[in-house]
């Protein structure tokens, strides 16, 4: 599953989170044509015009596949057991673009069932609809809103909202637990010219799990609560654009327990480097605002001997910053994303942390039929105000994954998968340490699709 950007100065970073992510962390988000990104690669000095009213152009696409594969560490705990399974999953789109209005809807449904761990069979959906409108030559209005239910990873909700980042801890497991999300989100964007442009978002953040095992640890938290964004972008020339952006959220956590507030000032900067390469950097200050009442979560004997550990209010102050390098060509294509960030937990811990993430993401496409591809990525996530005897929580993550894709004939497609994983955590994680797990999986899926125009 891939995001989009906001404006082309940022499409580097989204190019990196559609890469380096697990197959198991996609959801159901329909390619759409950003009218926004259409208006600012008009030629120099050209108008923005207004899309004809009598233009339209219908997509479809279906594709069903049917996998079996074998996992280690099925329970993600020491010893957990290995297994076979068996999925089947659905991919179903359909879009239209009539004059000024894109529409794209889209359901992804899987079904996994181990042939041992029965209690772990899962049944996952995912579900997205993108509207954008083109009020009059220079406003460009979209509303979206993705939901999803199932065994999914803890991203931060905020970090998916702002257009700046792309979202944190998105290789963090949670086997014992399923998630129900949804994210509607509403957006403005006004292009005063091919060099300067502005944009208003705003969205709405609801996370809440499901069937927790009670010895896992501390429990995930819900979150649920509202971002704002604020961008100016300007391209200096074909080559590079600058931008600056605020950001602001306040995420309610753990039914009220936690609040957090982050705010972010950004700079941006996106340079073409060549016809197949392009680097996006940006930082900026923040500031999380953090109050938290932990006495829930932590034992009598510890508040008894640290009674200013039951309710915090702190703020922290600090720097985010990041990078992507991206480069791609007819044949291949790869980037380089590192990233420094504060943000909400997405449920993770009940407050915020700051979190640490490396990734790297390949594909070669080998002649027509044949297509391979590899990832890797590194994450350190280290909650803020939350500190413990005997040292501070933290989750490490390791990811690593190769894919490959064999077309037979004009609907078929065979693949193979392998995908790794592995967590290491200290002090109060919501589960317990996760050994390395690994999956492999080889299936056949079959496509059928019309296109715009078709």
């Amino acid at each position: 599953m891939a995001r989009r950007t906001r404006w082309s100065g940022l499409a580097g970073l989204v190019l990196a989170l559609a890469l380096a992510a697990p197959a198991a962390a996609q959801n159901a988000a329909p390619t759409v044509t950003n009218p926004t990104t259409l208006a600012q690669t008009v030629s120099v000095g050209g108008p923005v015009q207004l899309a004809p009213a009598q233009a339209v152009e219908t997509f479809q696409q279906m594709t069903l596949t049917a996998d079996t594969g074998y996992e280690t560490n099925v329970t993600g705990l020491s010893n957990g057991g290995s297994d076979w399974l068996e999925t089947l999953a659905g991919n179903f789109a359909a879009g239209q673009n009539r004059g000024a209005l894109h529409w794209a809807l889209g359901y992804q449904p899987s079904y996994t069932v181990y042939r041992t761990f029965r209690g772990y069979d899962r049944f996952d959906q995912a579900g997205a609809l993108d509207l954008s409108w083109q009020l009059n030559p220079h406003w460009f209005l979209r509303l979206s809103e993705h939901a999803a239910y199932g065994r999914y990873l803890a991203t931060p909700q905020a970090a998916q909202v702002s257009g700046s980042v792309v979202a944190l801890n998105n290789f963090v497991a949670t086997p014992f637990a399923r998630q129900f999300s949804q994210q509607p989100t509403v957006a403005l964007d006004y292009i005063a010219s091919y060099r300067w442009a502005l944009h208003l978002g705003a969205g709405y953040l609801e996370s809440r799990y499901f069937g927790q095992a009670p010895t896992a640890g501390p429990a995930l938290s819900d979150l649920e609560g509202v971002t704002g964004t604020a961008g100016l972008s300007y391209r200096l020339s074909r080559r590079t654009t600058l931008g600056a952006e605020l950001d602001y959220s306040h995420m309610r956590l753990a039914g009220g327990i936690s609040r957090v507030q982050v705010g972010s000032a950004l700079l941006q900067l996106t340079r073409v480097l060549g016809p197949t390469a392009q680097v996006t950097l940006f930082a900026g200050p923040q500031e999380a605002q953090l109050r938290e009442d932990l006495s829930r979560y932590l034992p009598a004997t510890v508040l008894a001997s640290n009674p200013g550990l039951a309710r915090i209010h702190q703020n922290n102050l600090g720097w985010s910053a990041g990078g992507t390098l991206a480069v791609q060509s007819y044949h291949t294509a790869w980037n380089l994303t590192l990233l420094r960030r504060t943000t909400d937990s997405g449920g993770l811990f009940a407050g915020a942390v700051e979190a640490d993430q490396a990734t790297l993401g390949a594909m070669r496409r080998l002649g027509r039929e044949w297509t391979l591809g590899g990832n890797a990525g590194f994450e350190r996530i280290t909650p803020l105000g939350l500190r413990l005897p005997g040292g501070n929580s933290a989750l490490f993550s390791w990811i690593a994954g190769a894919q490959m894709r064999r077309g037979l004939g004009r609907h078929w497609v065979l693949t193979a998968n392998y995908n790794y994983v592995d967590e290491q955590s200290h002090g109060a994680v919501p589960f317990a340490r996760i050994l390395g797990r690994q999956m492999m999986e080889l299936g056949i899926g079959y496509n059928l699709g019309r296109g715009p125009g078709g």
